[in-house]
């Protein structure tokens, strides 16, 4: 992997290091301020991206599309709900609309350049795994002097909150190999090489929501494998393990979230083949609470500082420990709903060109990071929605491309009767 550094580049890596620093400037006392001034540079950035992006017509076309309507009402509902359940600072408020802000730029860049966005996130994200794997390595005790009185802090933060990081990063990899390597054979192992590297990364970080997220996307890459010299069944298959995986996942967080707070036999049988409790250290005591704590404010949720005491330990956790319900309890129910919305909107846009291999690719790699978010509240991490912002785009681009083509046919077709006549 080459480290491509020019002036060309210097603003897509800006924009990544901006919105995704690494997480242990957050965490360290002394380099707290290092994230502060980062924050008032995408405060100050906010007016000139949001006015640039609806001067362009290409950029602002997207506002007409369903992912990108409901997730912008969803980031203003969010701080509605900061002033109905009286949360409301400004700072709060400001991180809140970054998020689209963060999205607009993104749009904008990816319209200009993709791939220079693409290597940009691919270079700066592997980067940041590579030091992070090290500090776990050479400082086994995590780095000192934590701000939120955490014993281990690692170079990208905690290890729940690394994941999202790191499928993103998968997810560049691949689509820079996509546009980068024309040898079938070559791209294929190119992207298992880069499986196998962020599945070792899982490993090593300990985390077992990531580990479980690797396994959908090292099986979808297995099955490929094994069938890659039938090239008529491959994308059948591809659609199965896509579809199947997407129904796993919407039945895994009804049955062990929401279904009889998990007391079922899914669970059971889920338990018994992992070898441990399905919610991995008791996290079906503190989404009853959430879910309970939504119920007390179900339309505007009970702002950002709510507190978990679920073992009457007086050992308190700050976070639902699922992205869905965290969302919940935070901005309630009308704000999460046109959230859920805009990511059912992006899953349709990858399900209406499925025909598509690399959006296939997509839709798994997506699909391994909401079923992580099952078990950590990574709605507060850009690059949650930098994954799934880019499997939508992949998807609409994938679609006009397709388009294009059939009109191209048709008129080919048209000319030639043309001639015949």
């Amino acid at each position: 992997m080459k480290l491509k550094i020019n002036k060309g580049m210097a603003l897509y890596y800006l924009l990544a290091v901006l919105f995704i620093p690494p997480r242990f400037v957050l965490e360290i006392d002394k380099l707290s301020i290092i994230a502060t001034i980062f924050a008032g540079c995408r405060y100050v950035m906010l007016p000139f991206i949001v006015i640039y992006f609806f001067s362009q017509k290409k950029d602002r076309k997207y506002l007409a599309k369903l992912y990108l309507f409901t997730y912008i009402v969803a980031v203003i509902t969010q701080v509605v709900a900061l002033v109905q359940n009286d949360s409301f600072y400004i700072t709060a408020a400001l991180s809140c609309v970054s998020f689209g802000e963060f999205i607009f730029a993104n749009i904008i860049l990816y319209n200009r350049d993709k791939s220079k966005l693409l290597l940009a996130y691919r270079n700066y994200l592997g980067l940041c795994m590579v030091l992070h794997l090290l500090t776990i390595v050479l400082l086994p005790n995590g780095l000192s002097g934590t701000a939120t009185g955490v014993s281990r802090v690692y170079f990208m933060g905690l290890k729940n909150s690394v994941t999202p990081y790191a499928i993103l990063w998968m997810l560049v990899f691949f689509l820079v190999a996509e546009e980068r390597i024309a040898e079938a054979g070559k791209k294929f192992r190119h992207i298992c090489l880069a499986a196998g590297f962020a599945t070792l990364f899982s490993i090593v970080n300990a985390s077992a929501s990531h580990v479980g997220a690797m396994v959908i996307i090292d099986g979808y890459l297995l099955m490929t494998f094994a069938i890659q010299s039938n090239r008529e069944k491959i994308g059948l298959f591809q659609k199965i393990y896509v579809i199947g995986i997407t129904l796993f996942v919407i039945s895994f967080f009804y049955m062990v979230i929401m279904l009889d707070g998990g007391n079922n036999v899914f669970t059971e049988v889920i338990t018994t083949v992992v070898g441990r409790d399905v919610t991995f250290s008791g996290r079906r005591a503190v989404w009853a609470r959430a879910i309970s704590f939504i119920g007390k404010n179900p339309l505007w949720g009970l702002g950002i500082d709510v507190q978990y005491d679920v073992w009457g330990n007086n050992k308190y956790v700050y976070s639902a420990h699922n992205m869905f319900l965290d969302y919940g309890v935070k901005y309630g129910c009308i704000s999460l709903g046109f959230n859920i919305l805009s990511i059912l909107a992006a899953f349709k846009a990858g399900f209406d060109c499925r025909k598509n291999e690399k959006v296939r690719m997509c839709l798994i790699i997506c699909a391994s990071l909401i079923l992580a978010s099952m078990f950590e509240a990574v709605q507060g991490l850009y690059p949650t929605w930098m994954s799934i912002l880019l499997m939508y785009l992949v998807s609409e681009t994938s679609k006009e491309k397709q388009v294009e083509t059939i009109t191209g046919m048709g008129t080919e077709i048209k000319s030639e009767k043309v001639l015949a006549r």
